[in-house]
């Protein structure tokens, strides 16, 4: 078997002869197509793992995004009157970040090794507002709701464009990011009004065969987030329920997940093999995963010790 095959009886909720685990990373803001490239390249490499997700620069759905009013600091733009929403404009498929992030996708697709599936990362659309005023749910107390969801549907209208193009480039589906689902960050009544019904347009615009939720930090919204159309829920279950038998249960997808990202950017190896055992013993290793559910910087020598515990665990909890 190889990776695409692991990954597609993990969908399957299967177990297959080798566990699964995929770990991501942002690229650096201001670098280039070939820079966030080469780190997703690397990551995957490095970790031998079972998906390979892009790497772009934090926060690149929204760098080309500009209206009458913007403020624009080192190279972020920031909303700073609410009723410059509903004039919100200037991101394209075609040109300034969203291009440089499809010619990454493209470098990627040219040079990964064997049958890797590759996931492009997309942020969801109020997400993208949020970067560009985080008083965001002032606005909305302010009145100014109209006019955000404009904004939204001009995000959303762009965001499946990218999506529908990413596919047709040979992406094999989405990494759908939707950080604002948690309760710690806003209201579960106001994501259900101005989050879930655009990352559903969004979602619906994927044609892929392997796309990704990744739900929020620390406190995700679970009851609105387990009845989104994906393939595969990834959160991270050291730091938010549901856990992971509860998330397969009631979604009845495959969970990435199970490994705390503090363990492995601390290098804490005996709570890291805690972890796979804890994931594989309430999985059986069926339907799983293993990652830590958010981006990662591990610490050295990480890598090879978390493939040679995955070996060494999974085969003493047998089939």
């Amino acid at each position: 078997m190889n990776s695409r095959e692991w990954i597609q009886a993990a969908i399957a909720g299967e177990r297959p002869e080798r566990i699964p685990a995929a770990f991501w990373q942002s690229g650096s803001r201001g670098g280039t197509a070939e820079d966030h490239a080469r780190a997703a390249l690397a990551l995957a490499e490095e970790w031998e793992s079972s998906l390979l997700i892009t790497a772009p620069a934090a926060g690149y759905s929204g760098e080309d995004y500009t209206a009458p009013g913007f403020t624009k600091v080192g190279g972020v733009v920031y909303v700073t009157d609410p009723g410059d929403w509903g004039r919100l404009s200037g991101s394209s498929v075609n040109h300034g970040a969203l291009a440089r992030e499809q010619d990454a996708l493209r470098q990627i697709l040219a040079e990964k090794k064997g049958d890797i599936p590759v996931l492009f990362r997309v942020t969801s659309p109020l997400a993208t507002i949020f970067r560009l005023a985080f008083h965001l749910p002032e606005d909305i107390r302010r009145g100014a709701g109209p006019m955000i969801k404009e904004a939204l549907k001009t995000v959303t209208e762009t965001t499946c464009a990218l999506v529908q193009r990413v596919i047709e480039l040979g992406a094999d589906g989405i990494f759908f990011e939707a950080p604002l689902a948690d309760y710690e960050l806003i209201s579960e009544a106001v994501y259900r009004e101005y989050g879930a019904p655009y990352d559903l347009a969004v979602l619906s615009a994927s044609s892929g065969w392997c796309n990704v939720l990744s739900a929020g930090w620390t406190n995700c919204m679970f009851p609105v987030l387990r009845k989104y159309p994906v393939q595969i829920f990834a959160w991270d279950a050291a730091q938010s329920l549901p856990d992971i038998a509860e998330a397969q249960d009631v979604m009845g997808v495959c969970c990435m997940t199970g490994i705390s990202r503090r363990h492995l950017e601390f290098g804490l190896r005996n709570e890291v093999e805690r972890d796979i055992w804890h994931a594989l013993r309430a999985t059986g290793g069926r339907g799983l995963i293993l990652s830590a559910g958010a981006p990662v910087q591990p610490g050295p020598g990480m890598a090879a010790f978390f493939r040679k515990a995955v070996q060494d665990i999974g085969g003493r909890l047998g089939r």
